[in-house]
């Protein structure tokens, strides 16, 4: 089916060439069909053209004698805009040539000098049918990724979600008992009839009903932590980043994987080495992942042990600095669970790849990689069988932009 003009004009085509005759004839024939075509006379002048508009199509002659080649140019196209389709144009039409040029730089088409204008025109709207099937293709994998966040997040509070009823039913129990104690004070004072001694027996019980009034307070303040805590750990809106610091975030973390666990006997050790720990993150969606990584290396310790579970956890937080002398937060934490082979070490980020067969999801870990790769971070994992895992998450403490949590925005960035 033909790309209609006005479909023509919504793309960027750029042809890079040192030939100005070569540039001008090219140019000519594709915007007589309604093309928007740039040009450049180099691979540098072509990288620093894209660095401020993008281009959908990609041309570039392949022998070039200053600076890098064709196949140079289009590697560097390729890594830096991977969405652009590229096609390389040359006089060489040794076969031997042509597939060396297009294997290396993953060229979707090779257009020989002098190319006629019909297969120019055909091969660029082919082109641009391609940039559009990968552009769709992005987009429902984004949908898709979006999708397996959001169910990974739903299966991690079903997860914790009878500990939270169990240690909310706890917490408001005191609640119970004061009212009761409260209740049966003022009926023994209103059941006497002679003010006189109704006020001695007020006065008698007046410190006990502010106590059980203190008490019920603490015990509603008590689920209000809880709650918010689950609430900053789990929710899932579209936010603008904001600066927090992450050491609350980790021990709201901590509390809820105790909870979780209340009758096992691992021991969560957490160390903080340094005196800033503030982020520019989205805190929900950090927060979220700090949880599975908790309840990864408990399940791995489970997965170790006989019961009672036993085995422990070492985080530790501290100021970093990462290249070009940027300050950053590194968050380790380290178990002597189960650990992994190197096979599933290659695996652990995919989505649908588990290793708890009965229990897991497959998306915990996919869901932890993107939110690194959204905040410009870095991960590392090592981990020997039957020694345990350690995961290191680094943070640059302050973005270049705002982070926008779109479920249906992509990790990199469609150029």
């Amino acid at each position: 089916m033909p790309v209609s003009t006005e479909e023509w004009k919504t793309h960027n085509i750029l042809i890079v060439d040192d030939e100005p005759s070569i540039l001008e004839s090219i140019t000519e024939t594709l915007e007589i069909k309604g093309f928007r075509v740039a040009t450049a006379t180099s691979g540098e002048a072509g990288l620093d053209f894209l660095k401020h508009s993008p281009a959908q199509v990609v041309i570039s002659d392949q022998k070039m004698p200053s600076g890098m080649s064709g196949t140079e140019f289009l590697c560097k196209v390729r890594y830096q805009y991977p969405f652009a389709v590229t096609m390389i144009l040359s006089a060489f039409t040794e076969p031997e040539y042509i597939l060396g040029a297009m294997n290396e730089a993953k060229a979707y088409y090779y257009l020989k000098k002098p190319c006629p204008r019909e297969e120019l025109i055909e091969q660029v709207t082919q082109a641009l049918k391609h940039y559009q099937s990968k552009l769709e293709a992005r987009r429902r994998f984004e949908r898709l990724r979006a999708q397996l966040i959001q169910s990974e997040k739903m299966a991690t509070m079903s997860t914790y979600s009878s500990s939270i009823a169990h240690n909310m039913r706890n917490m408001l129990l005191p609640v119970v008992a004061y009212i009761d104690v409260m209740r049966q004070d003022l009926q023994e004072i209103f059941a006497i009839p002679d003010s006189q001694d109704r006020t001695n027996l007020l006065e008698h019980y007046r410190s006990e009903m502010f106590e059980a009034l203190s008490g019920s307070e603490g015990a509603i303040s008590a689920v209000n932590d809880l709650i918010e805590t689950i609430m900053s750990l789990f929710r899932s809106k579209q936010k603008e980043s904001e600066f927090f610091d992450l050491a609350p975030t980790i021990e709201a973390a901590i509390q809820l994987e105790k909870m979780r666990r209340k009758f096992d006997h691992i021991q969560i050790h957490f160390d903080k080495i340094g005196s800033d720990f503030g982020i520019e993150a989205l805190k929900g969606y950090v927060s979220s992942n700090i949880v599975e990584f908790l309840k990864n290396a408990s399940d791995a310790i489970a997965q170790k042990t006989e019961k009672p579970v036993k085995g422990n956890i070492w985080i530790k937080l501290e100021e970093v600095k990462i290249p070009k002398g940027v300050g950053a937060v590194r968050f380790t934490i380290r178990d002597d669970g189960c650990g992994m082979s190197d096979e599933v070490k290659k695996e652990i980020f995919a989505p649908l790849f588990t290793t708890k067969a009965d229990v897991g999801t497959g998306l915990g870990l996919a869901a932890v990689y993107d939110m690194v790769e959204r905040h410009n971070g870095t991960i590392e994992v090592d981990s020997d069988v039957g020694k345990g895992t350690t995961f290191v998450v680094t943070f640059p403490k302050r973005q270049e932009h705002k982070i926008i949590f779109d479920p249906n925005a992509p990790i990199i960035p469609i150029r």
